[in-house]
């Protein structure tokens, strides 16, 4: 969360929360608003996470629903580390 003190971290935000639309709720909260330096949108990354998606869905990997640890790996950081 560092990272991105007394600077634009929508980036940072957005690489750590790639799969879930509810960070942009939280983002709209603490938006400041523009210098006056217009910038031109960047879609690399919304088309990077649109494959990705794409990629994980054609090997049966739903990103939202699957991600994090199931019972066995929860379980061997519990008891075994």
């Amino acid at each position: 969360i560092l990272l991105g003190k007394g600077r634009d971290c929508t980036a940072l935000v957005e690489s750590y929360h790639a799969f879930s639309p509810q960070h942009t709720k939280i983002m709209e909260k603490y938006l400041v608003k523009s210098s006056g330096v217009a910038t031109e949108p960047d879609y690399f990354y919304d088309v990077l996470k649109a494959r990705a998606t794409a990629a994980l869905k054609a090997k049966g990997i739903d990103p939202v629903d699957d991600r994090g640890a199931g019972w066995i790996r929860i379980s061997y950081y519990v008891f075994i580390v």
